[in-house]
């Protein structure tokens, strides 16, 4: 419990706003709505949305990345979408991100868990087919990496 707080404190020093978490965030939920230019899109499957730090996004974002190239977390690919989105932040302030979307990808392992175990209360089934997902999602905190969303 001490840990997760002081992550969280961490992420609150950072000069950044909460915003809305969309939580699963990948191409599967990225519709093009009109070819541009400007290129145009809207997103769907918005039911695992959260107020998060902005930089939690990256978990699922980056993970999708990670699946579908089946890479690591340190593949120029993978650091060459993180950076892009942490480009649209330099404004606020003259501060390194990464370790910040480190600590934002730890704490959003735990909303995730919370989201599962939200969507899985309707169910009120022990053995629906994703009813340790929540657990398995908290698990995760104890990966080394940050964007490791895998069983340890």
């Amino acid at each position: 419990r001490d840990t997760y707080v002081g992550w969280y404190d961490a992420l609150a020093i950072v000069p950044a706003v909460p915003s809305i978490n969309h939580h699963d965030l990948h191409a599967k939920n990225i519709f093009v709505t009109a070819p541009g230019p400007p290129l145009q899109l809207a997103f769907a499957d918005w039911g695992d949305a959260v107020i998060a730090h902005p930089f939690a996004s990256l978990l699922v974002a980056l993970g999708f990345v990670r699946f579908q190239l089946k890479v690591n977390a340190t593949d120029p690919a993978v650091l060459r979408v993180r950076d892009a989105y942490l480009g649209a932040f330099t404004d606020l302030a003259s501060h390194c991100f990464v370790a910040t979307a480190d600590l934002a990808c730890q704490v959003a392992k735990v909303t995730r868990a919370l989201v599962w175990l939200r969507s899985l209360e309707a169910a009120n089934d022990p053995a629906h087919p994703f009813a340790r997902e929540p657990l398995a999602c908290l698990a995760t905190i104890l990966n080394d990496d940050p964007l490791d969303t895998s069983d340890p």
